[in-house]
């Protein structure tokens, strides 16, 4: 007895590449008892190479026991690191500038 041929399979479709991936900086701020918990990752990935760097930054990195100015400031980016990095150097000296137009003389 003959056997009718075995339907044939579609042809399996050629694989290909997964689109380029965006470069994503993860930041988060909690409130928590009275205050803030902020976190940040710390890769960095210029060409091939990846790198720990901190996201994160606190302005001022210590405020003095008896300072009368409490104001302490985090800022995380995404992006340009240099950019990012000029970016908050200047948002922290222009408070200070604005700072001493402010103060009683």
């Amino acid at each position: 007895m003959i056997k009718p041929p075995k339907p044939r399979l579609p042809p399996k479709p050629e694989p290909k590449r997964l689109p380029r991936r965006k470069a994503v900086t993860i930041a988060a701020g909690f409130r928590f008892n009275g205050g803030v918990i902020l976190c940040a990752d710390t890769q960095e990935v210029i060409a091939h190479s990846k790198t720990s760097v901190p996201k994160l930054r606190l302005e001022p990195t210590m405020i003095a026991k008896d300072s009368p100015d409490d104001l302490m400031i985090a800022m995380a980016g995404a992006g340009n690191g240099p950019f990012i990095d000029k970016l908050i150097e200047r948002a922290w000296e222009g408070r200070h500038r604005l700072r001493r137009l402010l103060r009683p003389a």
